[in-house]
């Protein structure tokens, strides 16, 4: 179990939800990957996750078998990591953290949509130098979504990108 203090809430924050959470230091707001892209959390959502970390602490703490006076410490610290400003610093440990492996929580504005050759679609990242569609990929770390599907049969004059790219 991590040691219980607000780094260690952090660690936790990263171990849960490091692969869909990232801080956008330029702009300070947090950025949550929705299943297609890298959105800025508008609803509070980095907030909840980091709550649902420390409330999640019993859960792990079950898993050992701990003295009366260590699970009465545990309690605590739980009930006291769910005050405002024990998340806001849980938040703050978590964005100076690297994911297992390797990615950093923080990332400036420019580690955001790098590859001006992806252009993130509906159904998929389409590749524009080998004209090849795949699924979407956090790793990416693409912001933009264009409100069209990719379909290389389309001839019904609905949107599509196969007449752009001919």
């Amino acid at each position: 179990m991590r040691s219980l203090h607000d780094v260690g809430n952090g660690l936790r924050i990263v171990a849960r939800y490091g692969q869909i959470l990232r801080l956008n230091a330029d702009v300070g707001r947090w950025i949550l990957w929705d299943g297609r892209r890298f959105s800025t959390d508008r609803s509070g959502e980095a907030f909840r996750l980091a709550t649902e970390s420390a409330q999640a602490l019993l859960d792990q703490s079950a898993k050992y078998e701990l003295s009366p006076s260590d699970s009465t410490k545990v309690n605590r610290w739980v009930d006291s990591s769910q005050s405002v400003r024990a998340i806001r610093a849980a938040l703050a440990a978590a964005s100076n953290q690297k994911t297992p492996d390797g990615i950093c929580i923080r990332v400036a504005g420019s580690d955001l949509n790098r590859n001006p050759m992806q252009l993130n679609l509906l159904n998929g990242t389409f590749d524009l130098a080998t004209r090849t569609l795949r699924s979407h990929d956090p790793s990416d770390a693409i912001t933009h979504l264009a409100p069209v599907k990719f379909d290389p049969m389309a001839t019904d004059g609905s949107p599509s990108l196969g007449p752009v790219l001919s």
